[in-house]
Formats: C-alpha cells, structure tokens, sequence
C-alpha cells in the first residue's frame, strides 16, 4: 500500500526502544499519500517538530493539545491522490479508521509533548 502509518506515543521511553516494547500510546491509524500534509502544516506553523528521518520511521514532536485539537474533528483530511495498486485501489484522500486510547490520551496535559512516527507503508 501507497501511503503512511502513524502511530503517537506519550514519551514514556528512551528514545530507540521497539514500537512493540513501548509504554503510552495514544494513537494510530493509516492514511494514503498526502497523509501527512496536516503534519507538514503543522510544521511550517511553528506547532510540530519534524526529527527527520527516512520513512521508517519519520519522526515529529508535537504537543497533546496540538494532537487534540488535530482529532477534534477525526482522522486529519488530506488532498492526496487515488492510489491504484496491484489488488487494492485507494480513493484520493484515503484514511483508515483511527484507533485512539482515550484514558491514556485524558492522562496528558495539553503541554506534555507527545511523538509522532510516520512509517512509509511502499
């Protein structure tokens, strides 16, 4: 699949340690490509840090009011295309449902700074 999984946990851990190791999440869901323009938005803005990276992980910091605010409205909305590939078609625009763990989401103050990783899905 074309596109992006992000996945937001609270910085519970030392930097490095395995998705799968980690303590705090609070988000993820999938989104095709443009799936992170909300987060590039966010960025020029001043409100998200982009770490860098090279797709596997892209790593971004933003707050818990940022991210609040961002999922007051569900899944961020994007522009990007329809993707087409060898046994699925994508509809542009495309974002899968968002799996959200709320009580851990409730436990930060909209100060607490959260990170963000977008894995390339190619």
């Amino acid at each position: 699949m074309l596109g992006w999984g992000i996945n937001v946990w609270r910085q519970t851990d030392q930097r490095g340690t395995p998705a799968h190791l980690r303590r705090g999440f609070i988000a993820a869901w999938e989104a095709g490509l443009g799936g992170l323009e909300w987060l590039d938005a966010l960025v020029a803005a001043g409100r998200a840090e982009d770490l860098g990276g090279s797709g596997y992980p892209n790593t971004y910091t933003l707050t818990a009011g940022v991210l609040a605010e961002v999922l007051s409205a569900g899944v961020p909305s994007h522009t990007g295309p329809d993707v087409i590939g060898d046994d699925y078609v994508l509809p542009g625009g495309w974002t899968g449902p968002l799996h959200l763990e709320r009580a851990t989401f409730a436990e930060c103050s909209p100060d607490e700074v959260l990170v963000l990783e977008a894995w390339d899905l190619s």
